[in-house]
């Protein structure tokens, strides 16, 4: 998984000793004057010093020539810096000095021997790129060290990337962070951009969000373009954990920088604030962050945190375009073809899809010749299709290799459809050898052949396909197709299961509840089953429910009853559970009751899959809590009357705002509910508020 951002990539730079606090001016000031006159009559630290001014142009014009004989004085009485900075002239090379390599080793390596931090560093960089020397991690690591050990930031953050990268050095991600946090409490922006990134991805460290945002705004606020996106990243609640709308979802998940992290309670750490988002991806899409270019681009799309824009969001798709990565290029494509808001822009989507294509960005390949198939945004042209799918295939991508196949039977190119189809499977496409054996299965293309079905399914289900595992477990388990065999059945199912397969793991506790291919085993069923619900499957949950209930495979819980059985008949109702969930109520505490109907509410609340019943249920599961004081339930109530999913009701919202206390948060919303109500819808509302906390 590649989850460094370009915080983390090598960049091959000498550092250089500079002047401090003269001011570029036409005419010398008193202090280069002075700095002259010392130089003049040899002081080695002065000529260094004016070597410095005429290289960086501060104070004196910029004058690489008068640079170089001023160091090369210095150099030669022994001073380090001028060494150094010398070594750095021959580096690049400028007008006035030829690139020289070798003399630049030559001098930096004198000057590291003298133990010079600066020319240590740039030692190792020149060991780390190759340069000037054959290329050696091992000494570029020593180097960096023996800098890093003097306490000298760049090297120190340098030393932290080979430890995370194993560059070197063994690959130890606590010695990492340690040296990240060494020069990043030096100030160092880039150290503290990599410290903010081993928080956010738990790297050396337990994950902590609120440590990766401290890092990430120390490094923002030095203008970092990295840590400013990071930061709208993070305030965003991860760009790619939103529900995007259409192609925005899709062009996110098929090619741009999905990061991989895992955000698991990020909401509870940093609050989603879109508005903060839109700030930070602004200042880093204005340096040519070209993920932030794109993430902005998404918000004026959705409207998340600035005023829905179309040409806004356009705008910044183009600029994150032009930057030349042909992924955010297919990413900009798929956003154009599905359209912007409501806008469409196939003209342009193929524009972007034949830039990336031609650059051989498989997945653009792919689109630009599903284009061409279907005369989006370009004259119809399948033979220009068929080419495009090809040269996608060439490079192994399996989503081109299905549409070509699709298009070779819509055209009843029969024959043509199977030797795409069989020179995929023979490859090793599980998709292809899944597809291959329904083929045979159902003679499509070619004679029906079940030997033959089988061997491609079996081939595909020992590649772990888990559809094909499923797939076989199915017909065995039922005798379709295949003669039925209950211990082949479980035998597949099994490695479905294994690999986090719903539909798998609750036949597998049903196998385990009859006895089919395997001794019958409660507790083995409820294990299952277990993993079934935990997945959101609602015919688990009942089948959970019970064995809480009954104690079958288990220790006998209500809590645990009413919740799944609930959950169960919240999704699929029933008369009969109605009673039992009812009996089971009864035998709860009340604050057991309270506890677990909270739970429900938040859990279906989380879902964002919003339904008349479904609302009802929820605001009586919160309503519960709420009776028995609890401030949050409340709270919750007041959103599900005022959010955009629910049935709204201003009054029984702004009544629910009142109750739930007076927090500058609270109060706020009901000003801005205020704003949409009347003053007698006000009054009715409070007066609801007095009435309900009388009664308790």
């Amino acid at each position: 998984m590649n989850k460094r951002s370009s915080f983390f990539i090598f960049i091959a730079v000498l550092t250089v000793l500079v002047t401090g606090g003269i001011a570029a001016q036409e005419t010398p000031p008193k202090d280069i004057v002075e700095l002259q006159k010392a130089a003049k009559q040899g002081d080695p630290q002065a000529q260094c010093d004016l070597g410095a001014c005429y290289h960086e142009g501060k104070g004196i014009a910029q004058n690489f020539a008068k640079a170089k004989k001023w160091y090369q004085k210095a150099a030669k009485q022994g001073n380090v810096a001028a060494q150094t900075n010398l070594g750095s002239l021959y580096y690049y090379g400028h007008k006035g000095v030829t690139k020289n390599y070798e003399k630049s080793v030559a001098l930096i390596r004198k000057a590291a021997d003298q133990g010079y931090a600066e020319a240590q560093h740039n030692l190792g960089v020149c060991y780390y790129s190759g340069t000037g020397v054959p290329k050696d991690d091992t000494a570029a690591a020593s180097w960096f060290q023996k800098a890093a050990d003097q306490g000298y930031s760049f090297s120190q953050n340098f030393l932290g990337i080979c430890y995370e990268n194993g560059i070197g050095v063994p690959q130890n991600d606590a010695e990492a962070l340690n040296w990240y946090r060494k020069a990043a409490e030096q100030g160092d922006a880039i150290a503290q951009g990599n410290t903010g990134n081993c928080y956010l991805y738990g790297t050396g460290v337990p994950q902590d969000y609120a440590e990766a945002e401290k890092w990430f705004a120390k490094a923002a606020e030095q203008n970092s373009a990295d840590a400013q996106y990071w930061l709208g990243y993070l305030y965003s609640g991860g760009m790619y954990s939103i529900e995007y709308e259409g192609s925005l979802k899709a062009s996110f998940n098929k090619g741009l920088y999905n990061h991989e992290i895992p955000l698991e309670g990020l909401d509870k750490i940093i609050s989603k604030d879109y508005a903060k988002a839109v700030n930070w991806y602004h200042k880093a899409a204005e340096q040519g962050c070209v993920e932030a270019q794109y993430n902005l681009g998404v918000c004026y799309a959705n409207g998340w945190g600035v005023a829905k824009d179309p040409s806004q969001a356009g705008n910044w798709f183009e600029k994150a375009a032009e930057q030349g990565d042909p992924a955010v290029q297919n990413g900009v494509a798929n956003t154009y073809r599905e359209g912007i808001g409501d806008q469409k822009n196939p003209e342009r989507a193929v524009h972007w899809y034949q830039v990336a294509a031609k650059s051989g960005n498989a997945d653009a390949q792919k689109n630009l010749g599903s284009c061409y198939l279907n005369g989006e945004g370009i004259q119809k042209n399948p033979s220009k299709a068929v080419g495009w799918y090809k040269k996608a295939i060439a490079q192994g991508n399996a989503e081109a290799e299905e549409l070509l196949w699709d298009y070779y039977c819509t055209c009843d190119k029969d024959q043509e459809a199977m030797r795409w189809l069989r020179k995929a499977a023979k490859r090793g496409d599980t998709s292809a050898q899944v597809l291959l054996g329904g083929c045979y299965e159902e003679g499509m293309g070619t004679r029906k052949n079940f030997e033959k079905a089988l061997y491609w399914y079996k081939k595909a289900a020992g590649q772990g396909s888990v559809y094909a595992q499923c797939y076989l477990g199915d017909c065995y388990l039922e005798g379709k197709t295949f003669p039925q065999n209950d211990a082949e059945a479980v035998k597949w199912l099994r490695q479905a299961a294994d690999q986090g397969d719903a539909s798998a793991q609750y036949k597998l506790a049903q196998c385990y509840v009859q006895g089919k291919g395997v001794p019958k085993d409660d507790a083995a069923a409820f294990t299952w089953y277990r993993k079934t619900a935990e997945q959101d499957d609602f015919l688990a949950h009942g089948e959970l429910g019970q064995c809480y209930a009954d104690g079958k495979g288990t220790s006998k819980d209500n809590v645990q009853a009413y919740y799944w059985l609930s959950s169960s008949n919240l999704s699929i109702p029933n008369i009969d559970l109605d009673k039992k969930i009812a009996e089971i109520a009864t035998k709860l505490s009340p604050d057991e009751l309270v506890s677990v109907s909270f739970k429900l509410a938040e859990h279906f609340n989380s879902k964002h899959d919003y339904n008349e019943d479904r609302i009802k249920k929820v605001r009586e599961w919160y309503l519960i809590a709420a009776e028995a004081g609890n401030d949050a339930a409340k709270l919750k109530l007041a959103h599900s009357y005022n959010g955009p999913d629910w049935i709204r009701d201003n009054v029984k919202a702004y009544m629910w705002f009142t109750l739930a206390g007076n927090s500058e948060d609270i109060i706020k919303k009901k000003q801005a509910l205020a704003a949409h109500m009347t003053p007698e819808q006000i009054a009715e509302a409070e007066k609801m508020a007095q009435e309900w906390a009388s009664k308790k």
